[in-house]
């Protein structure tokens, strides 16, 4: 029997590969690190290029590493206390005590989001160690990866704000002795490794917003724990307080180039499953259709379509306004409705230089099943089948021309 891969499975916003950064190579995470790749392996090519934020190298404005690792070494401090008194509390004598933060030069990367529009953000890797003394046993050392993604949240409005999402890796307990490994040892060190995991825990991983900005960058150091490392970033340009609205305001308005996006219909194509050319997913099925135009989302009503059936959307065009970006990226996202809760999604890119792709276009979104392993194969296969067209248009509105006789 064939196994229906649901969506937010493999295309979840959270599912961004946890990075150590150069330098950071502790035991244990490796294997969880290949693990990581494995599974995110089948997205990438489902993954829209970043929109924005404009990447900068110009040290304007900065927010340096040792803010933020200060912000971190904080957090820890109070873990360390609240363990400490609760395992007072307990009556146990094992205690807790930070060791130095660690971190490494920050670097840009993208999102990975499949469903949603991509930007760019930048990741300061840190690592906490945690000391952990066991009375009558060997101490434990627990090392904690943490990826700080910084983003300039919301920067596409023009006036974004510096937003820090803690992302912690696995732990990883190091430490104890050879001897514990010894036969007949096995299970004290079992027990000891149990009560440290039992002894710790992680920093509460909150979002916090620090300056308002325009753009990221990087400024990154010689090596590991270089105070000179640091996220580069603009603030928004001042506003023109003294314009005063009126008929010129609102001709100058229409004057601006912009894009539509205009979403026409939605054909339902036959997609089978192999080797019993079961239907995929239902012979009659309720969907929502949910787009981007770069950043402007538009949601259709529930659609009800059987194989080879086509619907006209009434939706509203997407209008998109200045600051355009340097490309037009339509993202389209069929949900199934009822309890499977699956989504499927692809995307296309127009890019500024080909005047955004104005006409029709047709977007063909893949259903996605997978087949046990058999001849020819001795691994599960994911398999991508057509299943919708959308048909939509794009005309863009670019900066008039105004001839003096």
């Amino acid at each position: 029997m064939n196994n229906l891969i649901k969506d937010d499975e493999i295309n979840a916003d959270s599912a961004r590969p946890f990075y150590l950064g150069n330098g950071f190579s502790r035991k244990g995470f490796l294997n969880s690190l290949s693990l990581v790749s494995l599974v995110l392996s089948g997205t990438v090519w489902a993954q829209s290029p970043p929109l924005g934020p404009p990447l900068i190298t110009v040290d304007k404005t900065d927010l340096s590493a040792g803010v933020l690792t200060g912000m971190v070494n904080q957090q820890v401090k109070q873990v360390v206390e609240k363990n400490n008194a609760s395992l007072a509390a307990q009556g146990k004598d094992t205690r807790v005590s930070a060791g130095p933060v660690q971190f490494n030069s920050p670097y840009v990367i993208a999102t990975q989001r499949t469903n949603k529009p991509n930007e760019w953000m930048v990741t300061l890797p840190v690592m906490i160690n945690i000391h952990v003394h066991v009375p009558h046993w060997f101490d434990r050392d627990v090392f904690v990866p943490l990826n700080l993604n910084v983003t300039c949240n919301g920067w596409q409005t023009g006036v974004g704000n510096i937003k820090v999402d803690p992302q912690f890796g696995p732990p990883s307990f190091e430490g104890g002795s050879w001897i514990e490994d010894a036969p007949g040892l096995a299970l004290i060190k079992d027990a000891v490794n149990s009560q440290v995991r039992s002894s710790f825990g992680l920093p509460a991983a909150m979002s916090q917003i620090l300056s308002p900005c325009v753009s990221l960058g990087v400024a990154q150091g010689t090596g590991p724990n270089d105070k000179f490392a640091a996220i580069l970033f603009d603030l928004p340009p001042a506003t023109n307080s003294g314009h005063t609205p009126g008929h010129l305001g609102d001709v100058m308005g229409a004057l601006k180039p912009h894009i539509t996006v205009t979403y026409i219909s939605l054909k339902r194509l036959v997609s089978h499953a192999l080797p019993d050319a079961t239907v995929l997913y239902q012979p009659t099925e309720n969907v929502t259709l949910d787009t981007y135009a770069d950043f402007t989302e538009r949601v259709s009503p529930t659609l009800t379509l059987k194989e080879n059936e086509v619907v006209a959307l009434n939706m509203p065009p997407a209008v998109i306004q200045p600051p355009l970006f340097n490309k037009l990226v339509v993202i389209a996202n069929i949900n199934q409705e009822g309890a499977s809760n699956i989504q499927d999604s692809a995307f296309d890119v127009f890019e500024k230089t080909a005047d955004y792709g104005p006409g029709r276009h047709t977007l063909q979104i893949t259903k996605t099943y997978s087949q046990p392993p058999g001849i020819g194969h001795t691994k599960p296969l994911i398999v991508h089948v057509p299943a919708y067209e959308l048909t939509y248009d794009v005309s863009y509105q670019g900066v008039p021309v105004i001839r003096v006789q």
